[in-house]
């Protein structure tokens, strides 16, 4: 928190109920942050946004899995790993429209 503070950015506290809604976490990010740091909003390619969701649904499985009284890593391990192959499953989709 101090890093962001000395860069003069605003730091946010969210709760696990808040970061499990993407609705939440979309109108936080586009209705204050990106105001905050004056970015536009982005227009993707439906193959784009595609990736970019499976990404947020990997990196919600990898906080699903952190075990907060152990600081590990929980049994969910393999959601994480099914998560992950969709990243790269939707990442090389996403090469084979942009024809690359």
């Amino acid at each position: 928190m101090n890093e962001l503070l000395a860069l003069g950015m605003r730091p946010y506290v969210l709760w696990r109920q808040q970061y499990q809604s993407m609705r939440y976490m979309d109108e936080l990010f586009d209705h204050q942050i990106r105001a905050e740091l004056g970015l536009r909003t982005p227009r993707p390619t439906h193959a784009r946004a595609a990736v970019e969701l499976t990404r947020r649904r990997a990196l919600l499985a990898e906080l699903n899995a952190i075990d907060g009284t152990r600081w590990g890593a929980s049994q969910k391990g393999r959601t994480v790993q099914s998560a992950l192959e969709e990243v790269e499953r939707a990442e090389w989709e996403l090469k084979q429209a942009e024809g690359r």
